[in-house]
């Protein structure tokens, strides 16, 4: 791993330059607020505070947005352009680009830009990053977005007739962001190396000597474990990383992992976490949140062109390894019936991917296929608060087999420009949202693509859509069992109208054979305890609806599933 470890530290260095003021401070009357600097404005002086009286911008047009505002988002001519002189402005987010926003509100005159978050059904309340667009590089002064609670709170002020004070600091010296896993937030144990936790620090003060970096790991039974390291920050090293410690740490056990990052550096602590699973890569730490990523319809039409996708990134361990499921959420499965999702594993690479120079893309140019391409029709009745687990395949082989040492993507597509008349877009089900994600980069974490642009760390880098690959060992209701192999149980016709033959020729005498029935969605249909081990077992599913389904053979030793098509 240590190539890709070494992409890890170059791009993370990159990363840190995407805002233009990294770990910038808001304010507003005295109070800290959560941000993220845009990618595009002019720069601050670290540790000097640009400060002054917020006014909300009104323009000519509606607002349509939700909820309903009696202002436009700064999209149109400005009404109030001479209230803006030497003011910081409030915009809300709107139907144009960031950058449109901020350089028509410098244009009149103001220093500074917030934009304040909405909530429709496409997006989240929190803050997100503000990517540069046509005209940003035209912009000069400092930009940020806070959530949309923060932005009413404010705006109420306002309309009260109150005064609202802000001020942007972006401090000389401070921690950026943290990986205490650089690989991922949910890894298996097979394919987990020693890691390397990583910090990233910004220091445009004086340089350092002798700068003491420390980080406790706790381990899922509570064991702490402290590593550090001392080092040097010069400054011309500002988003300097570095690999805490030489030794590295090794995580023995499975669950979640805690970390807490601290120096004689600056007075600040930041915390992470990973997981450490028994069979799966994942990228949400475990938390399905009752949210959905989507676009408001006109925009998922005319920007997105009917397409969304979400690519989730892995890179195995030191041992080959096969994937054997996929698991992802649709929240609004009921509007989104009959329609299909394509689920694929890509090969990738640190070359391929620092190849991407533009932002419209296909899963195509991310990596090349392996495997099938498994089609997920969506049948409507799917529970919003349970996650779809797909079996993989390639060919006649069950699973996907990956190499070790190898990166990979796991694909979730839908397209639906074929569709007339239909705007209907997939509300994926989300892991996290802000306040749990690290700050990091679409090598080891989650991509979102549209038929106009590719989002690299998602809709900026706020949201996480659940994508999660299993591997050999994993099952639906089984755990920790060998698998049985074809010459044991087979399964036959296969579609089917009516019966299913199960065919039975263990090897091993066993103490009990249960033969169990999910549904696509992984709902247990019927379960049968087997009176033979050597035999034909006939079923009958002439009353089930036609679709899909699994039949799992499990003994006290071993298990197997098949998916069935019944007609």
């Amino acid at each position: 791993m240590k190539k890709l470890f070494t992409l890890l530290f170059t791009v993370s260095c990159l990363s840190l330059f995407a805002q233009v003021n990294p770990g910038l401070k808001v304010t507003i009357n005295g109070k800290s607020v959560n941000n993220i600097s845009a990618s595009f404005g002019g720069e601050l002086t670290p540790d000097v505070p640009l400060c002054g009286e917020l006014v909300h911008v009104k323009g000519t047009g509606t607002s349509t947005a939700n909820p309903p505002m009696p202002v436009e988002e700064g999209c149109n001519s400005l009404t109030n352009a001479n209230d803006l002189k030497g003011k910081i402005a409030l915009i809300r987010r709107g139907s144009c680009e960031f950058g449109d926003k901020c350089l028509r509100a410098e244009e009149a005159g103001a220093i500074a830009v917030l934009v304040y978050n909405r909530v429709d059904p496409d997006n989240a309340n929190e803050p997100i990053n503000m990517g540069t667009g046509a005209v940003g590089a035209n912009v000069t002064i400092p930009c940020a977005m806070i959530s949309l609670d923060d932005g009413l709170a404010a705006y109420d002020i306002l309309k009260s007739g109150g005064k609202v004070n802000v001020c942007f600091t972006v401090p000389s010296k401070q921690i950026n962001e943290v990986y205490a896993n650089p690989w991922g937030n949910m890894y298996p144990q097979n394919q987990l190396d020693t890691i390397f936790p990583t910090v990233s620090y910004t220091n445009n003060s004086d340089s350092i000597s002798g700068v003491i970096t420390k980080v406790d790991i706790v381990s899922p039974s509570g064991v702490k474990t402290t590593l550090s390291r001392t080092h040097d920050m010069s400054v011309t090293e500002p988003g300097f990383v570095n690999i805490i410690p030489v030794s590295g740490y090794y995580p023995s056990e499975k669950g979640i992992y805690k970390a807490t990052f601290y120096n004689t550096f600056i007075s600040d602590t930041v915390t992470s976490q990973f997981i450490v699973s028994d069979y799966t890569f994942g990228n949400d730490l475990n938390q399905a949140l009752p949210k959905g990523v989507t676009r408001d319809k006109t925009t998922f039409v005319a920007t997105d062109l009917k397409i969304s996708n979400i690519l989730n990134f892995y890179v195995t361990g030191n041992d080959d390894t096969k994937a054997t499921y996929a698991t992802f959420g649709l929240r609004n499965a009921a509007a989104f019936k009959n329609r299909d999702i394509n689920i694929s594993v890509l090969e990738t690479s640190p070359d391929r991917i620092d190849a991407i120079t533009g932002t419209t893309l296909s899963p195509g140019d991310i990596g090349d296929i392996v495997g099938d391409i498994v089609t997920y029709t969506v049948s409507g009745n799917e529970d919003p608060n349970q996650l779809i687990t797909i079996p993989l395949k390639d060919g006649s082989k069950k699973g996907i087999d990956l190499t070790k040492n190898t990166a990979y993507v796991l694909v979730f597509e839908y397209d639906g420009s074929s569709i007339k008349n239909d705007s209907v877009g997939p509300q994926w089900t989300l892991g996290r949202t802000t306040p749990s994600r690290w700050p990091g980069i679409s090598m080891f974490g989650t991509a979102l693509m549209t038929g106009a642009r590719y989002y690299s760390g998602g809709w900026g880098d706020t949201e996480d859509p659940i994508g999660r690959l299993h591997i050999d060992g994993f099952t639906i209701g089984t755990k920790n069992l060998a698998t049985l192999d074809n010459s044991e149980v087979g399964f036959f016709p296969n579609p089917t109208a009516d019966v299913v033959n199960v065919k039975l020729a263990l090897k091993e005498t066993a103490k009990t054979v249960e033969l169990g029935i999910m549904d696509f969605f992984g709902r247990v249909i019927s379960t049968y305890t087997l009176d033979v081990q050597n035999g034909i077992v006939p079923v009958n599913i002439s009353n089930y609806p036609a679709g899909t389904y699994f039949f799992t053979v499990k003994t006290d030793k071993a298990f197997t599933t098949e998916k069935i098509i019944k007609r």
